[in-house]
């Protein structure tokens, strides 16, 4: 059973129409130093999961070859086909345009705050579209599902008993008329370089291989 489970995964793995149509256009819009972050947090996003035993993140083919040789149900690897057969459904009304060209209203690295509070945060990551299956307390968004969504860095807590990453739709953000330094946050090097004073913005990090010599870094 196990080595059916295995042929199974693998012959979908080859599936053309999931790199052409599904992985690339997905995650060709994340920015390359927050997809990590969001493996981390969401447990599983095809092609990768999460190794329970070590954290470290494994190929989704890899985790079924592990699970095979060790005997175990792949049940994460099951878990990231689960989220794929979602994102399936997802783009089979949606366009490519829809996708890849996305009318955001804010950039990365820019300030915002979200409406109904005064705390400040930091856009890190765009999405084009909801990403994740909602809940069903969760139909009063069911309106931006095909808009835009940020994941944003929210103010760090003296008592860290709380996430300080949010995924909010566009609709809930609003535009800050004098941004500053949000202060201390352990996510900011993950995603950013440094802070521009003058224009009151993140820098984002460069994709590994593009020349950042010329660029002015203003650090806090």
């Amino acid at each position: 059973m196990t080595t059916l489970y295995y042929s199974l995964c693998r012959a979908l793995l080859r599936h053309k129409f999931l790199y052409n149509d599904v992985l690339i256009p997905i995650f060709g819009t994340l920015h390359p130093y927050g997809l990590k972050q969001i493996l981390l947090k969401y447990q599983c996003l095809f092609p990768y999961v999460v190794d329970p035993s070590d954290g470290n993140l494994l190929r989704l083919e890899q985790s079924i070859q592990k699970a095979v040789s060790s005997g175990e149900h792949p049940s994460l690897a099951f878990t990231a086909l689960e989220w794929l057969s979602f994102l399936d459904r997802r783009l089979s009304y949606l366009t490519t345009d829809a996708l890849h060209n996305a009318n955001y209203r804010f950039s990365l690295g820019e300030i915002a705050q979200v409406n109904g509070s005064h705390d400040r945060v930091v856009i890190a990551i765009r999405f084009p579209v909801l990403m994740t299956e909602m809940s069903a307390d969760e139909t009063d968004m069911l309106g931006a599902i095909d808009k835009p969504w940020y994941l944003v860095l929210t103010p760090y807590p003296e008592s860290r008993q709380r996430t300080c990453e949010l995924i909010v739709p566009e609709s809930v953000l609003r535009s800050v008329r004098n941004p500053f330094a949000v202060g201390y946050h352990p996510r900011l090097p993950v995603f950013f370089e440094g802070y521009d004073m003058k224009r009151g913005i993140y820098l984002p990090r460069k994709p590994l291989g593009e020349d950042t010599n010329n660029l002015k870094r203003l650090y806090v």
